[in-house]
């Protein structure tokens, strides 16, 4: 994806660690800003305007190297049923050749003592079952595929 770059000056006025509101300027203007912790990506979620906007703040350093990083290949995963989580496939609740609606059980994966039951994103038909019964299942790993065409 395309992300615009602009260079601004931003200046922050009184800082409380304790409060997400922030004065600050941006390019000369002032304004007050609501800002939320920083999440595992890098990302801060600011509000300003009652508009929500992520924000990924980088060094210079960080952003020069940033603009020689491939963006990573688009899978596409709309015919497969993946395992949400790490954990023991259970039982299935359908077979190979059955049609099923959106939203119908698939199968059961236990993780951490739960049983999860698992849900088929659309409707279609069930080309290929991958594990079998007992099997350890890693995240995103395919439980079921439908048959290619099928919507």
């Amino acid at each position: 994806t395309d992300v615009m770059a602009r260079t601004m000056e931003i200046q922050i006025g009184g800082f409380d660690p304790t409060s997400p509101v922030i004065d600050v300027s941006i390019d000369g203007v002032e304004k007050a800003i609501q800002v939320q912790p920083e999440d595992n990506t890098g990302l801060f979620a600011v509000k300003m305007h009652g508009a929500d906007v992520d924000i990924l703040l980088m060094s210079r350093t960080e952003y020069e190297l940033s603009k020689h990083m491939k963006d990573p290949p688009v899978r596409d995963t709309s015919g497969l049923v993946l395992s949400p989580m790490p954990g023991t496939l259970m039982s299935y609740a359908v077979e190979e050749g059955e049609h099923v609606e959106a939203g119908q059980e698939i199968c059961i994966v236990e993780a951490m003592k739960m049983q999860n039951v698992i849900r088929s994103p659309r409707a279609g038909v069930v080309a290929k079952i991958h594990p079998s019964v007992g099997s350890s299942l890693r995240a995103d790993e395919i439980i079921a595929e439908f048959e290619k065409g099928e919507e």
